[in-house]
């Protein structure tokens, strides 16, 4: 074990909070230049993914933040709103690119114009918002949290062992509404696709202090991954869907895709087996 790696060990949770929150909202301060500079596809998924981790692990630490700190994050995801639906665009356009968009074959060419056009507009929304204060007050209130060290309950106790009852949690939450992923609802399935992100999310900044180069954390967070695009599929269908419908497009004739969550089955199965590494014997 590297000497970094023991010395974190011995984090506190209101010190592994502010750091955590620290590089995130770092991240999210580079990821929004670069969006500013090129309002590409990549900048697009960068700032959105940066966004959205940040959503997720503000969930994570939920024990320890104050109510301004929740009340921003619920903020955030209002205000991040017109960036998903610039990034649901990206996803359809690269999706008729290859064929794969539920379009029909006369229509694809007026389509791809109009979500071109969309897309533009979408993307000076964006581009306008950003320096808002609408957008940068959340982001300003859990900065200020960060500097003050506002954290509230067990901040003192060990961040291992917040950590490791946080993850048992959620795990144990995705186990069970997981559970035969391949007859799930479409919405269970959403549901179920969330919880798996967040504890992708979650497993990545925690596994810093614990074995971060271990093999069974690298599978853990690789499984959620993969997990996760299985079950982006059957999301990116329904929304594709929406987009040709709100066009004022039709679907293509007796157009019907079923996603094989076979796959996702047997990675949960998988993730089982490896265990938790944050409950590994090592890490105690």
């Amino acid at each position: 074990m590297s000497a970094a790696t023991s010395k974190k060990n011995h984090w506190r949770a209101g010190f592994f909070v502010s750091h955590t929150l620290e590089q995130l909202l770092d991240a999210i301060d580079e990821r929004t230049a670069e969006f500013r500079e090129d309002q590409g596809v990549d900048p697009v998924h960068d700032l959105r993914v940066s966004v959205r981790r940040l959503r997720a692990l503000l969930s994570f630490l939920n024990p320890l933040v104050r109510s301004k700190v929740e009340q921003a994050r619920g903020d955030i995801r209002v205000q991040a709103l017109p960036l998903g639906r610039l990034r649901d665009v990206d996803v359809f356009l690269e999706h008729m690119a290859e064929g794969k968009a539920p379009v029909r074959v006369r229509d694809a060419a007026e389509l791809r114009r109009l979500l071109v056009e969309r897309r533009q507009e979408l993307a000076q929304d964006v581009l306008g918002q950003l320096p808002t204060r609408e957008w940068t007050q959340p982001f300003d209130t859990i900065r200020k949290a960060v500097r003050k060290q506002s954290w509230r309950g067990p901040e003192h106790r060990r961040a291992q062992k917040f950590c490791v009852d946080r993850l048992d949690d959620w795990w144990k939450s995705w186990l069970k509404n997981s559970r035969d992923v391949e007859s799930l609802s479409f919405h269970a399935l959403h549901q179920v696709r969330i919880r798996a992100k967040k504890l992708r999310y979650a497993c990545e900044v925690s596994a810093e202090l614990f074995w971060p180069d271990s093999q069974s954390a690298a599978a853990i967070i690789e499984g959620f991954k993969q997990f996760q695009d299985e079950l982006g599929a059957v999301n990116d269908i329904a929304t594709a869907r929406a987009i040709v419908v709100d066009e004022g497009f039709q679907l293509p004739e007796g157009f019907e895709h079923q996603v094989d969550l076979s796959t996702a089955d047997a990675l949960r199965a998988d993730m089982i087996a490896v265990g938790r590494f944050w409950r590994d014997e090592k890490s105690t």
